[in-house]
């Protein structure tokens, strides 16, 4: 499938300014959304977002959709925490699931960053901030207990965040492929076969907590990746400077 448009090859991986990185895997990916591929807007506003992969992502109702704008010097979506989201398409059959987004907050007020939910059976996962610098993943699967894991993980800047839930209860989150830095937590609901019908990007049910900042590139695969390094080389090199 060809990634970018600046070509007409049909590339086996990711295409970072016209080279095809073959080393990224396109197995189980199920969403990929990037703000330099396939935003379409109306003057300054995002109206929709198509994925690589999947179905794509619309801005909701027209007084909530995002502006095109900048993250490092590459094309993001900016969120103005007030009322802007977008909502996501369906994926299913996850057994676990493995999340990549390149994002810069604006650290200040609770916040949701991307919720997938409604699933079946009921499931829920959602990536959100209360305060300092935290970022709590949670998941629940029917009536079990809420499974929640805390990070230090929203800072100001331009970061990548790196999620992994095996499916079979250990989740491990990472930011800019630190991982001397990775929290990893037992405990999480089972994910098999699971489905999400109702998924969002910047606020969890077209409510507040509203998400303030810009978001660049999600990628998100139906299983645990075996190695998440060459997703995170790709989007290091674009997003995160150190």
């Amino acid at each position: 499938m060809a990634h970018c448009g600046a070509c007409d090859n049909e590339c086996a991986g990711a295409c970072l300014d016209g080279n095809c990185d073959t080393t990224v895997p396109t197995d189980f990916l199920v969403l990929w959304l990037r703000a330099d591929a396939g935003v379409v807007t109306e003057g300054e506003l995002v109206i929709g977002w198509q994925s690589e992969v999947g179905g794509g992502a619309s801005s909701g109702t027209p007084s909530a959709q995002p502006k095109i704008g900048k993250l490092m010097s590459r094309p993001a979506l900016v969120f103005d925490g007030v009322d802007d989201y977008m909502d996501l398409p369906p994926f299913e059959d996850c057994d676990g699931m493995t999340v990549f987004i390149a994002f810069s907050p604006e650290v200040g007020a609770p916040a949701t960053l991307l919720r997938f939910g409604d699933g079946q059976p009921p499931a829920h996962v959602e990536l959100y901030h209360q305060s300092g610098n935290d970022l709590v993943y949670e998941a629940f699967l029917d009536r079990a207990p809420v499974f929640l894991l805390g990070t230090e993980f929203y800072q100001p800047g331009s970061h990548l965040l790196t999620v992994v839930n095996d499916g079979a209860g250990t989740v491990m989150a990472m930011l800019d492929g630190w991982r001397t830095d990775a929290v990893v937590m037992t405990g999480a609901p089972p994910m098999v076969a699971a489905t999400f019908s109702y998924n969002m990007l910047g606020s969890s049910a077209a409510q507040a907590p509203w998400f303030k900042g810009a978001v660049a590139e999600i990628m998100v695969y139906r299983a645990p990746l075996e190695s998440t390094t060459a997703v995170e080389d790709y989007l290091r090199g674009k997003y995160v400077t150190f």
